[in-house]
């Protein structure tokens, strides 16, 4: 018997740890990346450079949790649905009646957070390891119910347009960014071979 979905969610975030995407950076910028540490108060929490200690909100992660069990501490990212593997979160949609999702990156401790890594060279290489992880290893398990939005840069707009030229190539459909408005990728056939980039930007 088929499995019957009841909705398609359009705002969802991936509140993954750090240390998810980070053994993709190369070894030289490893040290300035985001890493989980234990908060004095408990739980987890994530320290980059430029910021203060950043304790994880639980209001970012409620799922799997009632309002009965709520804490505004001592939260721990592992213990919330949601953020285990691709498969795992495939199994919860089956539990939900969830047909697909489109991923956000973290909500507070995401790209707003890592732009405090003071060497742009260093926050480049944050931003493609993150995609990359996305792409090739976490929505590659199932593109069309886990729609990632790749990450664009705030750093300049030829950073940015760099960065949209591969993300493409890992098979996201979405790029986000805190600075622009989001945009769709879509195929633009009068580009595909000019040597000019194969893809257009539709801002909602």
């Amino acid at each position: 018997m088929a499995q019957q979905y009841d909705f398609i969610s359009s705002d969802t975030h991936l509140e993954v740890l750090p240390e998810r995407w980070t053994g993709r950076v190369p070894a030289e910028y490893r040290d300035k990346m985001p890493r989980t540490v234990s908060h004095p108060d408990g739980g987890d929490a994530i320290q980059i450079e430029g910021a203060p200690l950043f304790q994880v909100a639980y209001l970012d992660l409620r799922a799997g949790r009632t309002s009965e069990n709520w804490k505004p501490f001592d939260v721990r990212v592992e213990e919330t649905a949601g953020v285990g593997s691709a498969e795992q979160r495939l199994r919860e949609q089956d539990q939900d009646g969830c047909a697909a999702e489109v991923l956000f990156t973290n909500m507070q401790a995401g790209p707003g957070l890592w732009r405090n890594i003071v060497d742009d060279a260093a926050y480049l290489t944050a931003i493609r390891a993150y995609n990359d992880w996305l792409g090739k290893e976490y929505c590659a398990v199932n593109p069309k119910r886990l729609i990632g939005l790749g990450v664009m840069p705030m750093t300049t707009i030829e950073d940015s347009i760099k960065e949209l030229e591969t993300v493409p190539r890992l098979a996201l459909r979405v790029l986000y960014s805190a600075r622009f408005r989001m945009a769709w990728l879509t195929r633009c056939p009068r580009m595909t071979g000019s040597g000019l980039l194969p893809w257009t930007c539709r801002c909602p």
